[in-house]
């Protein structure tokens, strides 16, 4: 990655002043954050799974919901812990967003804490780095979930090592609206 997009990442994560920055420096970091807007925020689902993102000064947001309806309704919020879940991911800070982190991040189940979040402008992902930990609470595992976006929605893919082997999960959202 070059230093160039290096710092523009800087700028957009961290909501940093571009008063002082050269004009086309500014148009350029307005595109790219509409691109990210456009492509990464909105209301996604997956089965009888919703999904809303919002990405606002370096924050993302994430509301996991249900479609479900009646006695499913009270199965699935006995089972999950309720219907409505909202997760926020602050830059600079590590995001404890535990059980529905672990769901959201495909690692069910999981404590999840997500430690940091980089794009990359060119393929048009948004990487996000974390952490759970084992069952026994002991060690701790590493992750990285990747948001890659479509026309249509995205695609998610958690990589994570649990005892020299690689473990991969995906899921595919669909744009809702």
């Amino acid at each position: 990655m070059s230093l160039q997009n290096l710092c523009k990442q800087a700028v957009l994560k961290f909501g940093i002043a571009t008063d002082k920055l050269p004009e086309s420096i500014i148009e350029e970091l307005k595109t790219l954050e509409e691109r990210l807007y456009i492509d990464f925020t909105g209301l996604y689902g997956y089965g009888h799974e919703n999904l809303s993102i919002d990405w606002t000064g370096g924050m993302w947001s994430f509301t996991h919901s249900t479609t479900l309806e009646g006695p499913l309704l009270k199965h699935y919020e006995a089972m999950r812990g309720g219907h409505l879940t909202t997760m926020e991911i602050k830059v600079g800070e590590e995001s404890h967003l535990g059980l529905a982190g672990g769901k959201l991040f495909l690692v069910p189940g999981a404590n999840v804490f997500v430690e940091c979040y980089d794009f990359d402008f060119e393929e048009l992902k948004v990487v996000f780095h974390g952490r759970f930990p084992s069952v026994i609470g002991e060690k701790w595992y590493k992750f990285k979930s990747t948001f890659s976006s479509s026309r249509c929605g995205f695609k998610l893919r958690t990589e994570f090592k649990i005892s020299n082997k690689v473990l991969s999960r995906e899921r595919y959202w669909s744009r809702l609206g």
